[in-house]
């Protein structure tokens, strides 16, 4: 499937077919609609998602969240994933810019993600860089961790600015 080149930016694109649907070769078997799959096209580059990676059941946090706070144990590491991938500057900068007690352990590269499932089927998205941040923090502490425009993909795209706390709780 090719997507026309004037679709609109951030578009979720449904792929459908209907009941008694026709090929070429005749008559396909499906006696209802089906979606064959969901597609997030011209995503901005933007944090997708930040979740603790810890021995509870994971935190997680979407960048469309109103509340935008992770509570974390102590011994826990971040997974941040982006919409895109950082070119070498940016992945440079966000090293410098993490909160003192972050580091960053690993860069996952591209990885496959999907969204929310509706009709049956996940929302696929274009593969985004992918981050494990070790944190060094007391229990009961809080950090603020931004991450802004002066990060860029490898499209030479911005990220759109975001701001979220952890609050680290016991180990």
């Amino acid at each position: 499937v090719r997507w026309p080149a004037d679709l609109p930016a951030d578009t979720v694109i449904t792929l459908v077919t209907n009941a008694g649907l026709t090929s070429e070769d005749g008559p396909l078997a499906s006696a209802e609609r089906r979606v064959l799959g969901r597609y997030h096209v011209r995503e901005p580059f933007r944090v997708r998602t930040a979740r603790c990676q810890d021995r509870g059941a994971p935190a997680l946090i979407h960048a469309t969240d109103d509340d935008s706070t992770l509570r974390c144990n102590a011994d826990a590491a971040l997974f941040l994933q982006l919409s895109g991938t950082l070119e070498p500057r940016s992945l440079e900068a966000l090293r410098a810019g993490l909160p003192e007690g972050i580091r960053l352990v690993s860069r996952q590269g591209a990885t496959n993600d999907y969204g929310a499932v509706r009709d049956g089927v996940r929302l696929e998205r274009a593969g985004g860089d992918a981050f494990l941040l070790a944190m060094a923090q007391a229990p009961g502490s809080r950090v603020d961790i931004t991450m802004g425009a002066d990060l860029r993909d490898d499209r030479g795209r911005a990220l759109l600015p975001w701001a979220f706390a952890v609050e680290v709780g016991q180990p």
